[in-house]
């Protein structure tokens, strides 16, 4: 059905039926109006008895500029315009817009090529996609989380992953178990040390870091020792130099360290997969595989830093693809039950070892962008599925414990 947002009183309405509607979590009702005005923006949005919905909210950064948000703009826009295909809204908005009744959020409007503001009722599931993790720390972004677990409103996606939270869950888990590297926790210098005893080229990672930022490689095979970042090369004539030098650095903040795998390589260059993932129907399931190749020595793949795209096709034959869709599968379930939250996306990097072996090298909860236009479209379809399907669940829930409050 059609309903309308009146720009000028900032409320909705339709003219369908005189029969009454509600909308969002609160069960906010749309007044029947006989007649539509120009102030009123129209929206297709899928009916059911007398409540329509869901409606999807997706948590975005703050702007100085209280007309504008920070994130993902062309993702969100794509996003949003897949949802309102499939016969659903979806607002974006920012902490600073909630209320105790309703959000004062955007949409972004196709006839008017730009977002608009709209006042609506609470949305029935959040999308996290605050952009940075930083961010999403502060005491403003946690008090709104706070709100949506208060009102009993899910949250997809709630924060960002820490690499050792990540690494400690799949660790748990036989099936991944024997594909993640080598790994320690870096507590002080005596577990690099160790590391190093048995890996002479290790990585460190910062477990916040991300796009290639925080990862140090050092390469002890021979004098001098070698310590390279995304940015500098650093050298040291002794082990206790290295050391020392690395402890200033890992002692800021949390790191874990991992063995050097020998990757398999496209002519002579490494490569790495990235590997895009979305809970469908009943299991986790790969809505596409990017390759990224880098200079054989290079610390990252990561297109940022130097790395390069070639088409899937490419690599594909040298691909277990029934080991990837088991792997993704196990590491999807293994981290919605870890969290115990809803995990609906993630993407996976990893390589196929010149043995053969497959070995993960991290799980991003909020996927980057892929370049790859296929992909792309084939992660928004997958998604806005997801969100509409969750979306109806906690809207029967909403109506459910309303229809039972009056009943008692």
């Amino acid at each position: 059905m059609k309903v309308y947002f009146d720009t000028k009183t900032k409320k909705w309405f339709q003219h369908e039926t005189e029969h009454p509607f509600t909308f969002g979590k609160n069960l906010q009702p749309i007044t029947y109006k006989r007649s539509i005005s120009d102030t009123m923006l129209p929206f297709s949005i899928s009916a059911s008895s007398n409540h329509v919905g869901p409606l999807i909210g997706i948590i975005v950064g703050e702007s100085k500029n209280q007309n504008n948000f920070k994130g993902n703009g062309k993702k969100l826009r794509k996003i949003q315009l897949q949802l309102a295909k499939k016969g659903h809204i979806c607002v974006v908005f920012t902490p600073s817009s909630i209320s105790s009744t309703h959000l004062n959020g955007f949409v972004y409007v196709e006839d008017y090529k730009k977002w608009l503001r709209v006042t609506t009722p609470l949305p029935d599931i959040v999308y996290n996609r605050i952009p940075f993790r930083s961010m999403e720390k502060r005491k403003l972004y946690q008090e709104a989380f706070e709100f949506f677990k208060k009102n009993n409103i899910p949250c997809f996606n709630p924060y960002f992953f820490s690499k050792k939270q990540v690494y400690e869950l799949l660790a748990k888990n036989p099936l991944i178990e024997q594909h993640l590297p080598a790994t320690s926790i870096y507590t002080n210098k005596n577990d690099l040390l160790r590391m190093l005893s048995n890996f002479p080229i290790l990585y460190a990672k910062s477990s916040s870091g991300h796009k290639g930022n925080g990862i140090y490689k050092i390469n002890c095979l021979n004098q001098p020792f070698v310590v390279q970042t995304t940015k500098n090369t650093f050298h040291f004539s002794s082990l206790k130099k290295l050391v020392e030098f690395l402890d200033t650095h890992f002692l800021q903040e949390e790191f874990i360290i991992q063995e050097a795998i020998k990757p398999d390589n496209y002519f002579g260059k490494r490569y790495d997969l990235r590997v895009l993932v979305h809970y469908v129907r009943d299991c986790y399931r790969i809505s596409g595989i990017g390759v990224r190749v880098s200079e054989y020595e290079d610390i990252t793949t990561h297109v940022p830093n130097g790395g390069f795209i070639i088409p899937y096709s490419e690599i594909q034959e040298k691909i277990d693809e029934s080991l990837l869709h088991e792997l993704m599968n196990n590491i999807g379930s293994t981290l919605h039950q870890g969290f115990n939250q809803l995990i609906g996306e993630f993407s996976v990097d990893l390589c196929k070892a010149r043995n053969g072996k497959y070995y993960l090298f991290e799980v991003n909860s909020k996927p980057m962008k892929f370049d790859e236009r296929i992909i792309e479209d084939s992660g928004i379809d997958n998604l806005t599925d997801l969100l509409i399907m969750w979306g109806r669940m906690n809207m029967q829930n909403h109506v459910d414990n309303k229809n039972l409050m009056v009943n008692k």
